[in-house]
């Protein structure tokens, strides 16, 4: 299902709707829901569960805003076509239980969340609750855009990653990498991914994307070779060349299953902000800069997907490594410690924790 379809979907039988910003007198206040979604106005939670977090954002930018700040892109963006000022919904995948019976760790979560999205968004509410109306994604009097098909579905922890970044120990102030995390293998991992982003639409194969990342890791692992890699880290050895190929494999294996998205955000030429496109300017008409703005809206889904598993999967694969080098057991728990990743996601990702812990128990015995 799109996001339009989940969002009809998701509205109770009988909907909280109004032609105007107020909510009207209780005896006018319901309408069966195919008459409310013709309302400019309705109440998006339902009585029961808030499966939307709303943002209301009076500037002109709004459309791409989301972009330019950092955050995840909207399940739906809803704009005024005369001012442009739009409404953010994000939708839960899971939704929250009404207020009354919320757990006090839920509040907490979701007072992180709201609280950032609204500073970085000079957003002048968030709609969370019932009883609060917002913009109706399906009324034509706005403009709408919308995730496609199981894309923009967040999980409250999901959306609290992007409100404080992950702990990480830090390099002394040495020069330019002084914020990278203190390993070699740390190093070297960021770095092969970042390439191998860049060159996988040129390869044919995953075995192809393999031996380019494994060569481009050997050259930057070589002490022999002046780099910015052996000056910051001329203290720790070299790593094995078992340990370069697992850290390639490791990479080339996700990249090339996910080298569609990495080859879709680079079709484009004209990109804005975190999806590395060039600002859209004034100079557009008004047509093209809706075409642009909906293709935009649909990488950056795509987009924020994405790099939010890579994001968590890099925490976790950080995480083994720390145990690694404090000689901790490999668990749920001590990786969620070492990383900051919720213990929740840690364990979502249970399959993947394994598999880190299976390579270095292989090359623990190398």
């Amino acid at each position: 299902m799109t996001s339009i379809e989940r969002y009809q979907d998701n509205l109770p039988k009988f909907v909280i709707c109004s032609d105007n910003k107020r909510i009207p007198p209780e005896a006018e206040r319901y309408l069966p829901k195919q008459y409310a979604l013709s309302k400019p106005y309705l109440v998006a939670n339902n009585p029961k569960y808030n499966h939307y977090l709303i943002f209301d954002i009076d500037r002109e930018d709004s459309m791409m805003l989301w972009d330019i700040v950092g955050i995840p892109s909207p399940t739906l963006v809803v704009q005024n076509i005369d001012n442009r000022h739009s409404h953010y919904l994000y939708e839960l995948g899971s939704p929250l239980p009404a207020r009354s019976i919320r757990t006090d760790k839920t509040k907490k979560l979701l007072g992180v969340v709201t609280d950032r999205f609204q500073l970085v968004l000079c957003s002048d509410k968030a709609i969370v609750d019932q009883m609060q109306l917002s913009k109706n994604p399906l009324c034509n009097q706005w403009e709408t855009w919308g995730s496609g098909d199981n894309c923009g579905l967040y999980s409250l922890s999901e959306l609290a990653e992007y409100s404080k970044p992950l702990p990480q120990k830090k390099l002394k102030a040495t020069g330019t990498f002084a914020d990278v995390a203190e390993s070699r293998n740390c190093y070297l991992f960021r770095h092969g991914r970042e390439y191998a982003y860049k060159i996988v639409k040129d390869c044919e194969s995953e075995n192809a994307l393999l031996n380019i990342i494994g060569s481009y890791l050997n050259q930057l692992n070589d002490n022999d070779i002046r780099n910015d890699i052996n000056n910051e880290f001329s203290k720790e050895g070299v790593l094995q060349r078992s340990e370069i190929k697992s850290i390639a494999k490791s990479i080339s294996g996700w990249v090339w299953n996910n080298r569609q998205n990495f080859q879709l955000l680079r079709s484009s030429n004209k990109n804005l902000g975190a999806l590395g496109l060039d600002p859209m300017g004034t100079g557009w008409k008004f047509e093209d800069s809706k075409a642009e703005v909906k293709n935009r809206q649909s990488l950056g889904a795509e987009y924020s997907n994405r790099i939010r598993k890579e994001k968590t999967q890099h925490a976790i694969w950080l995480g083994v490594q720390q145990c690694k080098e404090k000689g901790l057991e490999i668990t749920t728990k001590t990786v969620s410690n070492q990383s900051g990743v919720p213990i929740r996601t840690v364990q979502y990702h249970i399959k993947l924790l394994e598999k880190f812990s299976t390579e270095y128990k292989c090359r623990k015995s190398l």
